[in-house]
């Protein structure tokens, strides 16, 4: 997934609110035609919904490609969401 500092300083910050406010969607997504993403969603319960398309599908050789999507409760999002943000939320504009 080609992306640069800004889109994930602003990931960063964006899915640390969606922690701490369980509302909401966050997503990280290339900005030209590749359309690789990663989505982070609240939703009812006190659940995120995961969802995820990366591939490289105009790679030499083999083309490789993974499509997700699941489930969790909050708390698994809560330590990967405040070191992204300590490690990067600091280059947020």
């Amino acid at each position: 997934m080609d992306i640069d500092d800004i889109a994930l300083s602003d990931f960063a910050v964006n899915l640390n609110k969606l922690y701490e406010t369980l509302s909401g969607s966050v997503r990280l997504e290339e900005p030209y035609s590749m359309h690789c993403f990663l989505e982070f969603t609240a939703v009812t319960g006190g659940h995120i919904r995961i969802k995820g398309y990366i591939h490289n599908k105009m790679g030499v050789g083999y083309g490789h490609e993974l499509t997700f999507e699941n489930e969790v409760d909050q708390t698994y999002l809560g330590c990967f969401a405040k070191t992204l943000f300590a490690d990067y939320g600091k280059y947020a504009e």
